[in-house]
């Protein structure tokens, strides 16, 4: 076979491996100057009688699942090795070469579980990593079962939580089949939300008790969960523990489920204390009243479970019942004292009253007569009262019950008075009581005194000059009236009479009628009737002389006479009488009197002398036709003219009242003759 070629598949019908037999000629080659690599099939070389199965420049090479056998001329084999190159001179001494279908062994086989599985409550397959090493990469088949012998398929699925064995075989074309076997696991799940509690409470009563407890435990596919209960970590789990005594107990519990991993954990089981009962309860005696000796406040009480304390007020918890001696609000607590298995009863308390004594034969009389003098009196009294061990008494006093006590009031006013008091002692009760003090009315000291030397005034006029009394309303009445507090007044003259008395009030008695007599005089009257006399006189010689005089002299002295003959003329009417005659009178007698001249030197002669210059300067200008300045010399006679009507203010004499006519005269020649110029010059402009 020359130049067959680098490759050479040998194949059979459907896929069957192949048989090619070469026989050489008598002396050639079967397989001359090639390499030939057979891949598959079976091929047989068989020489010619002289013939040589491979020149020395040929080779060949077996791959595949084959062996590969040379037979020389004395029969020895070589067996050559698959996926080896040997040359053709190693093998010329054989003359045959027969190829025979073997097959090839799997090396590195392996099987195993990857990650992890955990039960679920449902069939699970498992991952696994599969390993197979082939002769020229051939494709390695992996079927899987649950027995070695078996049916082999697909990797089986398991359910429950546990390690399963599981049987392979590795096929693969011309190999022989590897077996063997590995381990799946399913893991236990995890039992969760996992807790035990008690439930409800235990209450100590002497017997032993078990705990009803809350189980709580969540497993996958609703497993059924068992707990089981133990004293100890490390001690036999069994049924609840049961307890005794009041305390805190730690139970330690495991909880189990099917396809679970089992958990465990610890509650705590409580046992309260009981409350004692207490089958007396202490109570205060009651009715206790003060006797200055000791006495037990309260009766004992019993209990069951724990032990009754007492103390007084802020005193010390103790076995011992509180006492109590002096009048007072007793607060008793008491408490119960537990024990293991009892708890305290808190602090109670009892209120016991030891009552004041009670203030016997208690009597308060006023002693003294009193009458009101305005002043503050003091009453006097005897009283008594009885004690329990002799405590001192004391007594004080109010004028209203609800009011402020002290001392005895001091009492001012008349009148009967209830007067209260209290009567207290230490460790008694306070008494209360009243009696009557009584303060009499005073007798009054009335002044009534008239006023003296009245003299008519054409007024009314207060007829009283004192008019008191210490006490009580002084009444007036004049003559036949009413009586009243107004103080009698009269106006005429007259005598009169004034009756008076005291109505009394409160602190003083009645006073009865007294009287007293007040005269009003008329006024005096001898001045204007001497001066009437006067008047008469003058009247006398004045009557045929002047008549107008008479008749106002006439009339001042009739008024005159009817004040005279007027009894209640006032003292005002008399001297304005007087004022009026006399001024008449005096009139009378200065018209009818010559004026003298004023013989002695007075101002009225200056202004004369000055007028008379001013008139003299005035007819000489005008007889001798001189020029005088108008306006000036009404100036001068104008000043002349104030001069006079000054000085005869001062003094009024017949001088200046020349000087004056005189100064008027100038005024009225001048202020003429000044218009008059005036009136020349504008006609002649």
């Amino acid at each position: 076979l020359k130049r067959f070629g680098s490759e050479l598949t040998i194949y059979g019908q459907e896929g069957q491996d192949g048989l090619l037999q070469i026989e050489g000629s008598e002396s050639d080659y079967v397989i001359d100057g090639d390499n030939i690599t057979v891949n598959g099939g079976q091929l047989n070389l068989i020489t010619g009688t002289n013939g040589t199965l491979f020149s020395d420049d040929s080779s060949i090479t077996f791959n595949g699942a084959i062996n590969l056998t040379a037979t020389n001329s004395q029969g020895e084999e070589l067996t050559l090795e698959s996926g080896k190159t040997y040359a053709g001179s190693e093998l010329n001494s054989y003359n045959s070469f027969e190829t025979t279908t073997k097959l090839a062994t799997l090396n590195d086989v392996s099987v195993y579980q990857t990650g992890t599985l955990t039960y679920n409550g449902e069939a699970q397959t498992p991952e696994v990593i599969a390993n197979a090493t082939s002769q020229n990469n051939q494709e390695v088949t992996f079927t899987y079962s649950t027995e070695e012998n078996g049916t082999y398929g697909n990797m089986p699925a398991f359910t429950d939580a546990g390690t399963y064995t599981v049987y392979y075989k590795a096929n693969a074309e011309n190999h022989e089949e590897a077996s063997g076997n590995f381990e799946v696991t399913i893991g236990s799940a995890t039992l969760t939300n996992v807790s035990v509690s008690q439930n409800g409470t235990l209450t100590y009563n002497g017997e032993e008790q078990s705990a009803i407890v809350t189980e709580n435990a969540t497993s996958v596919n609703n497993q059924e969960v068992t707990f089981t209960y133990s004293t100890e970590e490390d001690g036999e789990y069994d049924e609840m523990p049961t307890f005794t005594n009041a305390g805190t107990y730690t139970v330690y519990f495991e909880v189990t489920a099917p396809n679970h991993n089992k958990a465990t954990g610890s509650f705590e089981v409580v046992i309260d204390k009981a409350n004692p009962t207490i089958t007396t309860i202490p109570n205060g005696i009651e009715n206790l009243v003060y006797t200055g000796a000791e006495q037990t406040l309260i009766n004992a009480g019993n209990v069951t479970g724990g032990t009754i304390l007492y103390k007084l007020n802020d005193g010390v918890y103790s076995t011992d019942l509180p006492t109590g001696i002096t009048p007072y609000t007793y607060t008793i607590y008491y408490k119960v004292i537990g024990d293991d298995n009892y708890n305290n009863i808190d602090e109670n308390s009892i209120t016991v009253i030891i009552a004041n004594a009670t203030i016997t034969n208690v009597s308060v009389v006023q002693t003294n007569t009193l009458t009101y003098n305005g002043k503050e009196l003091t009453v006097n009294v005897e009283k008594q009262a009885t004690s329990i061990n002799n405590q001192k008494v004391t007594f004080t006093y109010s004028l209203t019950e609800n009011g402020t006590y002290g001392l005895m009031p001091k009492i001012i006013n008349a009148g009967t008075y209830i007067v209260y008091y209290k009567v207290n002692a230490n460790y008694h009760n306070e008494e209360t009581g009243s009696f009557e003090v009584t303060i009499d009315k005073a007798k009054p000291t009335v002044t009534v005194t008239s006023v003296s030397d009245l003299k008519y005034t054409g007024n009314a006029q207060m007829l009283l000059a004192k008019h008191s009394t210490t006490g009580g309303t002084l009444l007036y009445k004049l003559g036949d009236g009413e009586y009243s507090g107004e103080i009698p007044t009269a106006t005429l003259v007259g005598e009169y009479t004034v009756y008076y008395k005291v109505i009394g009030d409160s602190n003083y008695l009645d006073v009865t009628e007294k009287s007293i007599q007040i005269t009003i005089a008329e006024n005096n009257k001898t001045q204007l009737s001497s001066l009437v006399n006067s008047a008469n006189t003058y009247y006398a010689s004045l009557s045929t002389r002047n008549q107008k005089l008479y008749a106002e002299l006439e009339t001042e002295i009739n008024s005159a006479l009817e004040v005279i003959n007027n009894q209640n003329a006032t003292a005002e009417q008399i001297e304005q009488a007087m004022t009026k005659l006399k001024a008449t009178l005096e009139n009378v007698k200065e018209e009818t009197t010559p004026k003298p001249l004023c013989k002695d030197f007075c101002l009225g002669w200056y202004a004369l002398e000055l007028n008379l210059i001013a008139l003299l300067f005035s007819l000489f200008c005008l007889i001798f036709k001189e020029k005088i300045n108008k306006f000036i010399m009404l100036i001068i006679s104008s000043i002349l003219l104030i001069l006079s009507i000054v000085i005869i203010l001062i003094h009024t004499c017949l001088i200046s009242e020349i000087s004056l006519i005189i100064s008027i005269l100038l005024v009225v020649f001048y202020a003429f003759m000044y218009i008059k110029e005036n009136k020349v010059k504008t006609i002649t402009k």
